[in-house]
């Protein structure tokens, strides 16, 4: 397994990590953002 496979491997899981966390402490985060982006971001450190 080379380098970017090992990333790929953990951006994948990072995401997942992320939309799990999301969906048990904000399960209303997909209902009023489309996604993880700056503008969703952006709402939480402003």
């Amino acid at each position: 397994m080379n380098l970017r496979e090992k990333v790929m491997v953990n951006l994948g899981q990072v995401q997942r990590r992320i939309q799990n966390w999301l969906d048990r402490f904000f399960p209303e985060y997909t209902e009023v953002f489309k996604g993880l982006g700056r503008q969703s971001i952006s709402h939480y450190t402003a």
